[in-house]
């Protein structure tokens, strides 16, 4: 099927007649993504219409760890010559970055940062646990309820399941010096270890809403001032102090662990002292700067094989 055949949101029905497309709610270099209408179960659900080539292994990781209230529901797919077409639940509140930039609806509320990025924690967990890791975590990669108190972490075109990978492609602020590779002499870096660090850069989005800097790595201004000073954003942000365990740490030491971060966060009563945005209006913002995605890829140990089979016609 040639991309631009398509269908678009003109009220035409799909999949047997099960959907009806209602609008179309983005496109990228992969894909089209609409919000359709079930009409078996009466919902809203997302309908993607993207390359297959791209991103059928994301599809699978997806589907294994769909099962958490915190992930987004996978609930079928289908191929159609060059392009897969996935249905996931619809999120009516939208990307967490929306919240973070627009709505500003987590600054100096301690009663919201905490049972959210708790939720975000709690689904790279069960993530790990079915041998999943990330490797995109940030906040476009969230998504939200109507009422923004739940989140359900979306789109894994870049998990992979092997412990280490090379560098690849992913979000600047988001990577962990390993990651970005260019301070440090080791070709690989810890999957694992690397989404922990994310999480670090998206707890400060929230609180503050910026990202602390433009990249982890010493030519990076505010990066290396953090190196210089681990209280650095304590004193340029009205952050209260927490735990050392808490803060960022390399990625190739071993760092927190999620159970213990879940109870230091759990633990913190308030997260900001007392409003500063004058502080906050005098910081220039940090640019946003994103790499070539590449599709993800496992090694030759046979844990792909292992879900794509699990999960039936999936990857077919």
């Amino acid at each position: 099927m040639p991309f631009n055949t398509v269908p678009h949101p003109d009220g035409r029905s799909i999949a047997n007649g099960r959907l009806i497309l209602v609008a179309h709610l983005g496109s990228g270099n992969y894909g089209q993504v609409y919000r359709a209408l079930d009409l078996e179960a009466t919902n809203d659900l997302v309908y993607f219409a993207v390359k297959s080539t791209t991103v059928r292994k994301g599809i699978v990781f997806h589907a294994f760890v769909s099962r958490h209230p915190n992930v987004v529901t996978y609930r079928d797919m289908w191929v159609e010559e060059d392009y897969v077409f996935m249905i996931m639940d619809y999120c009516p509140g939208g990307k967490l970055h929306k919240a973070i930039k627009e709505k500003k609806i987590f600054y100096c509320n301690n009663s919201l940062v905490k049972p959210v990025f708790i939720q975000v924690i709690d689904a790279l967990r069960h993530g790990r646990a079915n041998e999943v890791f990330h490797r995109d975590i940030k906040s476009e990669n969230i998504l939200c309820s109507k009422d923004r108190t739940q989140v359900f972490r979306a789109d894994f075109g870049l998990a992979t399941c092997e412990d280490y990978k090379f560098r690849g492609a992913g979000t600047l602020p988001y990577k962990s010096p390993e990651y970005l590779g260019e301070d440090f002499r080791s070709p690989t870096y810890s999957t694992r270890a690397s989404d922990v660090w994310a999480l670090g850069v998206l707890l400060l989005n929230m609180m503050v809403g910026r990202d602390p800097w433009v990249a982890a790595k010493i030519s990076d201004r505010c990066f290396n001032c953090f190196l210089c000073d681990p209280d650095y954003f304590l004193k340029i942000f009205p952050i209260t102090p927490h735990p050392p365990s808490t803060r960022f740490c390399s990625a190739s030491s071993k760092g927190i662990a999620l159970p213990e971060l879940c109870t230091e966060i759990s633990k913190i009563d308030s997260f900001l002292v007392q409003p500063s945005p004058k502080i906050l209006q005098s910081l220039p913002p940090v640019p946003r700067q994103e790499l070539t995605v590449q599709p993800p890829a496992c090694d030759d140990s046979g844990s792909y094989d292992r879900w794509s089979a699990s999960l039936g016609d999936v990857s077919s």
